[in-house]
């Protein structure tokens, strides 16, 4: 059988190469290839359809550094929102402050100020029934004393006409000055009477008018916070 092979090549027909014009080129066989170390060898670059291994890690590293940049990045925008809100509430904390402090001394201030009218009435109080009674008394005491004087002009009288019916000179002339002393003091009760029966009408006059001016001024008071 591979004799057979072997006759059929031979049988296959020459081909006569057209060398003419061409050079003929001398190739010296015995420069020898320096012979190297496998590992000098350069290796060609040979794609294998896959990723570089490096250079995924060195991509994925950059990404988990931008992840981190932007949780980073966020992170500082909540802490600043949340400082804003902080700021927000502290001014918030500080005006209700301000307000309740300004509210306590308005309301200490009114509150000071009712106790001082209250004390001012209540003096006005007292000296009106100080007064009202001193009045009172002082009107009662002249009446008396009126009464004494009238008592002592009947009794000097009485001493006069004694005097006259015993023609007592030096007599009469005292029982006249008494009389004329009596007269005086009579007329100075009777004009204190009168000033103060007068102040008592001008008193019941003017009161209903303190009364309503009163009422209006409480009315036109501010109102309470």
């Amino acid at each position: 059988m591979e004799q057979a092979e072997q006759k059929e090549i031979k049988k296959e027909p020459e081909v006569d190469l057209d060398l003419d014009g061409v050079q003929e080129t001398q190739i010296d066989l015995d420069d020898k290839v320096e012979d190297k170390h496998p590992s000098e060898i350069k290796k060609e670059e040979v794609d294998l359809g896959y990723t570089d291994i490096k250079t995924t890690s060195e991509e994925k590293a950059e990404t988990k550094k931008d992840e981190i940049q932007e949780e980073e990045t966020l992170q500082e925008t909540k802490a600043d929102k949340k400082e804003d809100k902080d700021d927000l509430s502290k001014v918030s904390d500080n005006a209700q402050k301000r307000i309740k402090e300004l509210t306590y001394k308005y309301r200490e201030a009114e509150r000071r100020e009712k106790a001082a009218l209250e004390y001012a009435k209540g003096l006005k109080t007292k000296y009106e029934d100080v007064n009202a009674k001193y009045q009172s008394t002082d009107e009662e005491y002249l009446k008396q004393y009126d009464a004494r004087i009238d008592a002592e002009r009947d009794k000097v009288k009485r001493q006069l006409k004694d005097a006259l019916d015993l023609q007592d000179t030096e007599k009469v002339m005292e029982a006249n000055d008494a009389l004329t002393k009596l007269a005086v003091e009579k007329e100075k009760v009777r004009i204190s009477l009168s000033e103060k029966e007068k102040a008592k009408k001008e008193k019941k006059e003017d009161k209903p008018e303190t009364t309503i001016n009163q009422q209006i001024n409480e009315q036109a008071a501010p109102q309470k916070i």
